[in-house]
């Protein structure tokens, strides 16, 4: 594994997080009328979408139950289509897809050697600090 994946999927992971505490305990209604905490999500989803072209092609070959052309087209259509988005979708995936990704990104990091992993964050060799 290579430092700048470790980095990417510790975006992913701050993202994920981000969603998770704009959304809580929210019921979908409360999303519906919550315009800063869709516009806050939207934007967190986006990143996660824009950060599938930073991830090498041996990472998503890894994680290939992970419909990376999906997340980067969701991405486009939240980006491009903003006004038209779909909120129950939007919905569906914040509640179902993000954890799912989460999860599959956390087991794809506890199959590798801990030490290494560990090597890569603390590495400076790649910063995406400024994403």
């Amino acid at each position: 594994m290579n430092t700048r994946d470790v980095k990417v999927i510790e975006k992913f992971f701050e993202h994920i997080d981000d969603v998770k505490s704009f959304v809580g305990d929210m019921s979908y209604e409360e999303f519906l009328s919550d315009k800063k905490v869709k516009n806050a999500t939207a934007f967190s989803i986006a990143q996660i979408g824009e950060l599938t072209t930073l991830l090498s092609e041996e990472a998503k070959a890894e994680l290939s139950n992970i419909d990376w052309k999906g997340v980067k087209g969701f991405r486009n259509w939240v980006i491009h289509n903003y006004e038209k988005v779909d909120l129950l979708t939007f919905w569906e995936v914040v509640q179902d897809d993000l954890p799912e990704m989460e999860t599959l990104l956390k087991d794809f990091l506890s199959k590798h050697n801990p030490d290494e992993v560990k090597a890569a964050i603390e590495s400076s060799d790649y910063n995406l600090g400024s994403m």
